[in-house]
């Protein structure tokens, strides 16, 4: 029997995205290009902007960045440079406002470059995050974010508004929680992939109302969809944030079934939500993002708790951690997730990848031997 063909409820926004930014631009709005789950978006939607993720996923752009990057660098951090160096990335070109944080010493200084000539507002991030200093401390760091929007804006931010964006992101986690739980528990014949693209682009385009109707239709196609059959091992994904998927296309082309992702391109932004009854919204938008589990801060304990919910909640078969080249950070904490899974007794693949086509072969046949054990 054939699968029925899945419509994508989000795909609307995804082709007419650059018609819905440039009327917003037209409007008085403005866009800003952020790097980080750190950074707290709902300051710059409360001040009638719009941001855009711009983590680079791109080979081609990782070696334009080499001409002034070490070749050595993280791809990741690369290929963003990348897009700024070959001035070819639409979404930076159009951002009035670069937002960075300090996550890596990669990252701080390709952020130094592109202060250069692109208006730059560093996030100072605390790492010993249960320290209540570093709470003080990144509570003032959202301040003088809110500060940089404003002058960019020519807009105040009110309590207000900062309140009903944060209402409005929670709904948005929610639902993309929702879409996630629904593509596991069915096991339908649709690739991960699907559900990644789903995502509007323009965090901030799309309206509260719009984006739960939209996230119900999809859920509604994914329930049309058959099953597959025979049943394929379960894949958990955890490492670095997958700017650049090809790896999940190896590991579905080998028979695996992704049905999870901890990492900040899956399901890592969504297990929480922000406080909406703190009478200090600000407050309330650092003490989240302050908990997002990263391998930056130390000690990193509620990583492996995420990755115990998530386990019991998905049940997967097998873990694949993804490293990107030069990322020492996740490479070390590693250790810790490989012990984890041992415990549940989950086999478990460390991957160091780069954006290279040319690394498919080897790979995927790592990857065969995993979930040849799942089987």
């Amino acid at each position: 029997m054939q699968s029925k063909i899945f419509q994508n409820p989000f795909l609307s926004y995804r082709q007419n995205v650059m018609d819905h930014i440039h009327k917003h631009l037209d409007q008085g709005g403005f866009l800003a290009a952020v790097f980080c789950e750190f950074t707290p978006c709902e300051i710059v939607h409360a001040a009638g902007g719009w941001s855009v993720g711009m983590c680079g996923g791109c080979h081609e752009t990782t070696a334009i960045a080499e001409r002034e990057l070490p070749a050595s660098l993280c791809p990741l951090i690369k290929s963003s440079y990348g897009y700024h160096l070959a001035r070819n990335n639409e979404y930076m070109e159009l951002a009035s406002l670069v937002i960075g944080e300090t996550t890596c010493d990669g990252k701080k200084k390709m952020f130094e470059r592109l202060g250069e000539t692109r208006r730059t507002h560093i996030l100072e991030l605390p790492q010993k995050v249960a320290d209540p200093d570093a709470h003080r401390h990144w509570y003032t760091e959202l301040q003088k974010l809110k500060n940089s929007v404003e002058k960019i804006s020519q807009r105040s931010i009110s309590n207000e508004d900062l309140h009903h964006e944060i209402i409005h992101s929670n709904t948005l986690r929610r639902n993309r929680l929702k879409l996630f739980n629904v593509l596991q528990n069915t096991e339908k014949n649709i690739s991960i992939q699907s559900i990644m693209r789903w995502n509007v682009p323009i965090s901030g385009m799309i309206t509260t109302e719009e984006h739960t109707r939209l996230t119900n239709a999809a859920c509604a196609e994914i329930e049309k969809l058959t099953a597959q059959n025979p049943r394929r091992p379960r894949v958990l994904i955890t490492g670095v944030p997958l700017t650049n998927t090809a790896v999940l296309d190896w590991i579905e082309a080998e028979g695996g079934y992704v049905v999870a992702m901890e990492n900040c391109t899956g399901l890592k932004p969504y297990l929480r939500t922000i406080d909406e009854n703190d009478p200090d919204p600000l407050h309330a938008l650092a003490e989240y993002h302050i908990d997002i589990p990263c391998s930056v801060s130390t000690p990193n304990t509620q990583r492996i708790n995420d990755l115990q919910f998530i386990k019991t909640t998905f049940s997967p078969d097998v873990v694949i951690e993804i490293i990107w080249h030069g990322c020492l950070t996740y490479d070390v904490e590693s250790f810790f997730v490989r012990r984890w899974a041992e415990t549940q007794g989950l086999p478990y693949l460390k991957l160091h990848l780069d954006f290279s086509p040319a690394q498919e072969q080897a790979v995927r046949t790592r990857i065969a031997a995993l979930l040849e054990m799942a089987r």
